[in-house]
């Protein structure tokens, strides 16, 4: 029984399917399996693969076998880092959607958009100069004092004298 054949549920994974994941690891890494695991006699390392996969999903280890090249792409995986490849993603909370997805346009409340629609106009109404004028206003009043904010002010509104 190979990976692609194999239950979901297996008990424990049958010792042909270590000796596959291992030649495909040879296949992938060649020599550096040697180098890796060097003298460790290939029944402890079957046997102690066997056993940590006994639990995990044929699918699961099927998607670890795929994410091999691309996340060890020079060295064969540890049992530890294969096994992490073999756990579902789980996506941090700080990347999970926190808010709904936004409504429909259409689904605003009309009163709402006549509101906002009212504060717009009043916007586009009012005068950009009006600053100008109320310094302007209030130094005639004697309640401004800063001569920088008159002369920026004249400025604004073109009453200052142009300097030769």
């Amino acid at each position: 029984m190979t990976f692609a054949e194999g239950t979901v549920n297996a008990p424990l994974p049958p010792t042909i399917w270590i000796e596959k994941l291992f030649a495909r690891f040879r296949a992938i890494y060649g020599n550096r399996m040697n180098q890796v695991w060097g003298e460790t006699p290939k029944s402890d390392l079957a046997a102690t693969w066997m056993e940590a996969l006994a639990e995990i999903p044929i699918e699961r280890i099927r998607a670890g076998i795929m994410q091999v090249p691309i996340v060890y792409p020079i060295w064969p995986p540890t049992l530890g880092e294969f096994l992490a490849l073999c756990k579902p993603l789980v996506v941090p909370a700080a990347h999970r959607p926190l808010l709904p997805s936004p409504r429909d346009d259409r689904s605003i409340d009309p009163r709402v958009l006549a509101k906002i629609k009212a504060t717009l106009a009043k916007a586009r109404k009012r005068d950009p100069k009006a600053w100008a004028r109320e310094i302007l206003d209030e130094a005639a009043r004697g309640e401004y004092r800063y001569a920088y904010g008159i002369e920026c002010a004249k400025e604004a509104l073109g009453l200052r004298r142009k300097e030769a």
